[in-house]
């Protein structure tokens, strides 16, 4: 079964959400904005909005006591639990995610019918909008938001963290692979002009 289908999110409107929310419970949009540390012009602009980051969706959802994120997970049980909220590295999930799957960055980038430079970046953002990732939740048939607050064994186990650890360094030394090229390069040029002046 498709996740996507399965979250019934097409029409959530975040901000429309987020907006009712404060009105049942009788909370004012000023102390909404000092909570958050927003001004009213941006707390205005969020609730004409259809998706939000998810770093600020955290922060909602701790100021509010109320989880958001298990409205697009389509998980009722945990909507008023917020205490296990945290803000996660999702760039390096969707990195993670890409490797599991035996994706290129290339595939991905088509499938969600954008640049591949596009998609480098996106696995190197600590946060991304709602919307983008409902898409990705789509492409890899998994739930991300999930993984914002539930995590039955910690999903971001030590096994995990030790994986992403390596892909960093893994990472790291191609960067550096990179640039003692590139020095070599410029050496062996530099080499090459002396050698042609001593003749």
């Amino acid at each position: 079964m498709d996740l996507y289908q399965t979250l019934n999110i097409y029409d959530l409107n975040i901000g429309d959400v987020i907006r009712n929310y404060l009105k049942t419970h009788h909370l004012t949009q000023h102390q909404f904005a000092e909570d958050i540390g927003l001004s009213k012009s941006k707390v205005d602009r969020l609730f004409q909005s259809r998706t939000i980051d998810t770093s600020l969706l955290v922060v909602i959802s701790k100021a509010l006591k109320y989880n958001f994120f298990a409205l697009y997970a389509g998980d009722a049980r945990n909507d008023n639990n917020c205490e296990t909220i945290e803000n996660i590295h999702i760039g390096k999930l969707i990195e993670l995610k890409l490797k599991e799957s035996n994706l290129s960055q290339a595939q991905l980038a088509e499938r969600l019918k954008m640049n591949q430079p596009v998609v480098s970046k996106l696995i190197k953002k600590e946060s991304v909008d709602t919307g983008r990732l409902v898409e990705l939740c789509h492409v890899f048939d998994y739930n991300f938001f999930q993984d914002y607050y539930y995590r039955p064994n910690r999903l971001i186990d030590e096994e995990r963290k030790k994986y992403i650890a390596l892909l960093e360094k893994y990472n790291a030394l191609l960067n550096e692979n990179a640039r003692l090229k590139a020095e070599i390069y410029d050496l062996k040029t530099e080499i090459e002009k002396l050698s042609l002046r001593g003749q």
